[in-house]
């Protein structure tokens, strides 16, 4: 097979491939790379947008029901029990997106630490998925 016509393939097949082989065979980082990626952390910028919009938004719940109870004296209806629910859900969601940037998230991939057995499992266990899915 000639390189030429390997390289302009752009089956579906091909591009999984390489997308696999580029996952999983990177180059070792010289220190100076791994000191400029360390300084790359997004991880406090995600959490600072996280915890004032979660802040707003139960301000802007907490102010709708105050008024709704306090100065409209009308009982709560079920858009209220539903908003409530959402803000719930959404605090919880905020919860779970401060622990992933704790964890990692907003750093490069390479600098991140896993825990032993989930690199194999990353590289083993979803490789079949994308061969399935293409």
């Amino acid at each position: 097979m000639v390189a030429s016509s390997y390289l302009s393939d752009t089956s579906t097949s091909y591009v999984w491939h390489r997308l696999y082989l580029f996952a999983t065979a990177m180059d070792p980082l010289t220190p100076e790379q791994s000191a400029a990626l360390a300084k790359d952390d997004r991880g406090p910028l995600t959490k600072s947008i996280v915890v004032a919009f979660t802040c707003i938004a139960v301000i802007c719940v907490g102010l709708r029901l105050f008024t709704r109870l306090r100065y409209l004296g009308r009982a709560l209806g079920w858009e209220d029990y539903t908003i409530v629910v959402s803000m719930a859900l959404s605090i919880a969601t905020g919860i779970l997106q401060v622990m992933q940037a704790n964890a990692g998230n907003g750093k490069h991939a390479p600098l991140i630490e896993f825990p032993t057995g989930v690199e194999i499992i990353l590289k083993v266990r979803t490789h079949p998925i994308f061969i399935l899915s293409s």
